[in-house]
């Protein structure tokens, strides 16, 4: 069968300024689509399809063929159908025929060859000349999606007796359909729709472990990167500014002489603040790898360290475990919780560190020896901190803080010794 790889790469994106062409862990973005396309055996050549010369020429540089989109198929309002029928027929023009064009959207970056393979081998199985398009379960079932009426009283988009209780398990099945995988038989391009589906259409239903996500917002690429960069096993770095020494002395005289523990808010703390909400309704976080290290820096100087939050969800769990951390979460009380763990140990006030980024810290920040603030905290902990960090929660703060820690423990035992 005779397929051809279209990456479609209008220049107009509106989300994301030039999104096709934006550094993606070091390379354009649209160069992992052609990547993955010229790895894949099936399809006999690969075209960039943009209306931009410097788009194609980005192309030629990673092995794609170039087409030249007209400019009225250029339009926010043009049909992705429109650009297709416009590029088969002027392939066919020039006396190239093909059975499918297998049509590789760019903002699928963790999209690869083996992928693409499986996409298409499904589509050479069916009979017919039936086109085929991705589908997946819904980021949201439609039983809990609504319309609004007048003074905006909600109302369910689908027909169902809202006054029965319905199993998340027992929901009717509903796809969401993605281009993912596309691959459209040339022999119905009349058929389709503008979303590319005819009555024929097979739909290729991607299971749960594929790494499926859609580049479209600033948040999806920075989201996105960091899967990429964990897929590759590639280092996330997190640079944290340069201080004087100067700097460096102000910061650790703020700090306890002698630090006795170290207790840690856990949103916007050990994460950036965000939460990532995945198919099923599981929540994710991000975090950063190096707070890991800087943290067994304070366990080698047998410093102990409690992860104190707020938050149920047992992701909270999960991630201390894994940091080897005690953690106590699901509280709304944290001064009371933290003072009860404070005698636990023999300890009190005095020599405690707290880090902290929300009102929710407030109390524990005012009642330690020392409030610390990361970089974006709100105003109201910064008001309050002896210290705040150069880096944001999620991005390094929690590594600053235990080389801090460190560092002043070394500047004490220095003194110790010169008094010795």
């Amino acid at each position: 069968m005779n397929i051809v790889g279209m990456i479609p790469a209008r220049s107009g994106s509106q989300g994301i300024l030039d999104k096709n062409i934006r550094d993606f862990c070091g390379r354009p973005l649209i160069s992992y689509a052609i990547e993955a396309a010229l790895g894949c055996n099936r399809i006999n050549k690969v075209c960039l399809n943009s209306d931009s010369e410097t788009y194609l020429e980005i192309g030629r540089k990673f092995g794609a063929q170039p087409y030249l989109r007209p400019s009225e198929f250029a339009r926010d309002d043009a049909s992705m159908k429109s650009v297709v029928v416009d590029f088969i027929n002027s392939l066919g023009d020039g006396g190239e025929l093909f059975d499918a064009v297998a049509v590789l959207y760019p903002t699928y970056p963790l999209r690869d060859s083996d992928d693409i393979d499986k996409i298409i081998a499904a589509f050479e199985s069916l009979e017919g000349c039936r086109s085929l398009v991705g589908l997946r379960k819904p980021r949201t079932h439609p039983y809990k999606c609504y319309t609004l009426e007048e003074q905006n009283h909600p109302v369910s988009v689908l027909d169902i007796d809202e006054d029965l209780f319905y199993r998340r398990q027992n929901y009717p099945r509903h796809f969401e359909i993605t281009h993912w995988a596309c691959v459209i038989s040339t022999a119905n391009l009349d058929r389709l729709n503008f979303q590319l589906v005819d009555r024929e259409t097979f739909g290729y239903v991607i299971t749960d472990n594929v790494r499926l996500a859609d580049v479209d917002t600033p948040l999806d690429f920075e989201f996105t990167e960091f899967l990429y960069k964990k897929q590759e096993n590639m280092q996330i770095e997190v640079p944290i500014p340069k201080r004087s020494s100067h700097e460096l002395e102000e910061r650790h005289i703020s700090l306890p002489l002698r630090v006795t523990a170290l207790v840690l808010d856990f949103d916007g703390v050990l994460t950036d603040n965000r939460v990532v909400v995945l198919d099923d309704g599981r929540e994710g976080v991000i975090c950063d790898r190096g707070d890991g290290l800087g943290l067994s820096l304070l366990r080698a100087l047998q410093i102990p360290i409690l992860v104190l939050s707020s938050e149920t969800n047992s992701v909270v769990q999960a991630r201390c475990d894994k940091l080897l951390v005690e953690c106590i979460h699901g509280t709304d009380d944290k001064l009371a919780v933290l003072e009860l763990w404070l005698r636990q140990h023999n300890l009190d006030m005095s020599g405690v560190i707290y880090v902290g980024n929300d009102i929710n810290d407030l109390d524990c920040m005012q009642s330690v020896e020392c409030g610390v603030a990361v970089a974006d905290a709100y105003p109201e902990i910064m008001n309050v901190a002896k210290i705040t960090l150069a880096s944001s929660g999620g991005r390094g703060a929690v590594r600053e803080i235990a080389e801090l820690i460190q560092q002043r423990v070394e500047l004490t035992e220095k003194k110790n010794d010169a008094y010795s």
